[in-house]
């Protein structure tokens, strides 16, 4: 090997081989090109690969040759196949070399259960060539990339996942569950996915959706050393047993798997997109391995939810966190069946007249006894998709209530609902909630539905077509917590909704304070030059009030007028504003 390329290099070539395996469907196509790259790029004299044939005989089935130089098959294949039988006794995998008079070899012998799977390797035409741990790292990775590809595109291996040719989750778990009593070392189980996935799928389609999983899966390959596994899950979920010795070590390979992929999402222009991953370190008492799988999954769904960190790690106090979460998840569907979950009301005044014009429908969690804060289960019903059947029995009881209020002929105002995020994906949406109205024989103009403002940032023309059949439909829309992300006043002008709500973090700063009256009065102003009405959330204070009214704010919330109350308070409520 006359010049070794430097790991940037040698990158640029792993990414090339990377387009091709997942880019050809033919083996016979992308194998040869494969071949062709890592010659080329390393100076070497021959890249080729072994397989068994019909006979289970070991064969040459694949090479590339550097011109003027002569095949394996003529002066060396017989030596290299007596030693890779030499070592067929031996359950694990080998890297060997071999000196010939014709150069230096290096070779890669993949086994299963004591058998030979695959074996390829590198020539170079200098003798006593000294091969470094790296390039025995690079063919070792090389070798595994063809394997995988071997049983996705053979398909006879029904532990392998068809798309990724990796394992599936039950042989991963099968696996790991065989290697807890005899570790030797230090393990982490990690289980990874994409943040954000559905807006790639959305956008390109779901075959360049496949096409980057199996991109991804690649990459783990490549980067896996050889006592590590990995499996795909679903979709683009994918789990790894790696070695541990550090954080920081382990956070430096995962942050190389996590840089390569956001070039990957800047490629296919969705940059919001981040690669998540929850930590779980195995202990030398674990001996479950679903467990551990379990608890790295609720890692990962804490990675989630953080705005601040692409990796997190199981600890003591996470530990806490995670048994309430597993409590939540346990209870959630027995809670409905139960009627656990309560609608509570919070009043909205106009803050010209002082009047109640509406309320916010809010839900409360009441188990044994005691309240669950909405704050420890809406974030954990938006990752499992629970928060989608939960709004609508929430819509239900609301609509049962009006019905309820107007047969005892007390007058009713609007009930705003909140819209979680995955409706936007349901097509059927409008036409339940439409349903529901028929059902309990309600007008359109008693619910106002508030959608958050992060769908708008991450799915803009998705959810303006949204809330354009919403409101065709006869809905009001409102524009819920802005201001509580990385909104841009400039968007406003795209969003066709009615009611824009400030989010309590405009309030939160001194409103005193000439710099933050100006970014409120001036939202304001904005607001309403494009005919939408303003109500500000979480008002606490007199000053609060009577500075909102003084820069033309609609409407208003928050403790200062009045907090969520049950249904009982609220109907006494609607009775004396009535009398008044």
């Amino acid at each position: 090997m006359q010049e070794t390329p430097s790991h940037k290099s040698a990158n640029l070539i792993f990414f090339d081989i990377l387009d091709i395996l997942t880019d050809d469907n033919e083996r016979h196509a992308f194998i040869p090109e494969a071949l062709k790259l890592m010659g080329e790029g390393f100076s070497l004299n021959n890249t080729f690969i072994l397989e068994k044939s019909n006979n289970n005989k070991l064969e040459l089935s694949y090479e590339w040759q550097r011109e003027d130089c002569c095949s394996v098959q003529c002066d060396c294949i017989e030596i290299i196949i007596k030693r890779c039988l030499s070592l067929v006794k031996t359950n694990k995998d080998s890297c060997i070399q071999i000196e010939t008079e014709h150069g230096s070899l290096l070779i890669y012998i993949l086994k299963k259960n004591g058998k030979i799977k695959c074996v390829t390797g590198f020539r170079t035409e200098q003798s006593n060539y000294k091969w470094t741990e790296y390039e025995s790292g690079l063919l070792r990775s090389f070798t595994k990339l063809l394997v995988y590809d071997f049983q996705r595109l053979q398909g006879k291996q029904i532990t392998a996942d068809p798309l990724t040719g990796m394992l599936c989750l039950t042989e991963f778990a099968h696996e790991l569950e065989k290697r807890l009593p005899s570790m030797t070392r230090r393990y982490a189980v990690v289980y990874s996915d994409i943040s954000g996935f559905k807006n790639i799928n959305n956008t390109h389609g779901y075959e360049y959706g496949d096409k980057l999983i199996k991109y991804i899966a690649r990459l783990i390959i490549w980067s896996n050393r050889i006592d590590e596994i990995s499996c795909r899950v679903t979709a683009d979920k994918f789990i790894s047993l790696l070695r541990y010795d550090d954080n920081e070590g382990l956070l430096k390979i995962l942050g190389k798997t996590s840089n390569l992929l956001k070039r990957k999402f800047l490629e296919c222009e969705n940059p919001e997109c981040s690669w998540k991953s929850g930590v779980y370190i195995i202990d030398k008492d674990d001996n479950d391995a679903m467990q551990i799988i379990d608890n790295a999954l609720a890692v990962l769904i804490t990675a989630k939810q953080s705005d601040n960190s692409d990796v997190v790690f199981y600890d003591k106090d996470l530990e806490l966190i995670l048994e309430k979460n597993r409590y939540i998840m346990a209870n959630m569907n027995k809670a409905i069946d139960n009627g656990e979950f309560q609608v509570y009301f919070q009043p909205l005044l106009d803050l010209n007249t002082n009047k109640m014009i509406g309320s916010e429908a809010l839900v409360r969690w009441y188990k044994d006894g005691k309240i669950i804060p909405p704050c420890e289960f809406i974030s954990i019903f938006e990752q499992n998709n629970f928060m989608s059947q939960l709004d609508f029995y929430i819509y239900e009881k609301v609509c049962q209530q009006i019905s309820i209020w107007l047969k005892a002929k007390i007058p009713v105002c609007p009930v705003s609902v909140n819209v979680s995020r995955l409706h936007l994906k349901e097509p059927d949406f409008c036409e339940r909630l439409l349903g529901l109205l028929e059902k309990y024989k309600l007008p359109h103009n008693y619910i106002e539905l508030e959608i958050t403002e992060n769908i708008f940032i991450n799915n803009m023309n998705d959810a303006i077509l949204f809330i354009q059949n919403l409101k065709a439909n006869g809905f009001m829309c409102a524009i819920d917590d802005f201001g509580s992300g990385f909104s841009s006043l400039n968007i406003l002008r795209y969003l066709p909704v009615d009611v824009l709500k400030l989010d309590k973090e405009f309030l939160n700063d001194d409103v005193s304070v000439h710099i933050n009256q100006q970014i409120v009065f001036h939202t304001i102003k904005l607001a309403k030059s494009l005919n939408m009405r303003v109500l500000a959330e979480g008002v606490e204070t007199l000053d609060q009030s009577q500075y909102l009214q003084k820069c033309g704010c609609d409407m208003a919330q928050g403790y200062f007028f009045a907090h969520p109350m049950p249904v009982s308070d609220f109907t006494n409520l609607l009775k004396e504003c009535n009398a008044v």
